[in-house]
């Protein structure tokens, strides 16, 4: 076995100190950069669904009148994307997405977490007002946390 000269030994140690250093921070920032894209994630939904309260609210005499009329046109355009689910409070579905081919499994969380639905796994939350529960999910398509595709912003001119 050969005796490596010290400047060596010292050079050696040095690349591979910084490899793992940069390996450490790179993985660091992964970690937090994925959670807080879960967070913006969670806080768009969240925004969205107030939006759906409160175009109900306000949808032609409020709750009371808008029950049995709830179509693709009552849910916002930001939820389109989404899969939805409307039920009233004795848990009779008023609305389905057209996506979805089964209701929302009844798991009793109400705060955001994952799940697997037709065998995809989705970001799912629960919220209530006023005796109507909303259940969003989205995912397994490309608009979930981490799977999220940049698109080259265009000028409207820039169009075709």
């Amino acid at each position: 076995m050969r005796n490596w000269p010290l400047r060596w030994k010292i050079a050696h140690y040095s690349a591979g100190l910084a490899v793992a250093a940069t390996l450490g921070g790179a993985m660091t920032t992964w970690f937090v950069m994925r959670h807080a894209e879960i967070a913006a994630f969670d806080r768009r939904l969240t925004t969205d669904a107030q939006e759906f309260f409160r175009d109900v609210e306000h949808f032609e005499g409020g709750r009371a009148n808008s029950g049995p009329v709830f179509k693709e046109i009552l849910v916002p355009l930001s939820l389109r994307n989404r899969l939805v689910e409307v039920s009233d409070a004795t848990g009779a579905v008023l609305y389905l997405s057209p996506r979805l081919h089964q209701s929302f499994p009844r798991d009793g969380i109400k705060e955001f977490h994952n799940h697997k639905i037709d065998g995809k796994n989705v970001r799912v939350a629960e919220f209530s007002e006023n005796g109507l529960t909303l259940r969003a999910a989205v995912g397994g398509g490309g608009a979930a946390p981490g799977s999220v595709r940049l698109r080259s912003a265009r000028m409207p001119s820039q169009t075709r």
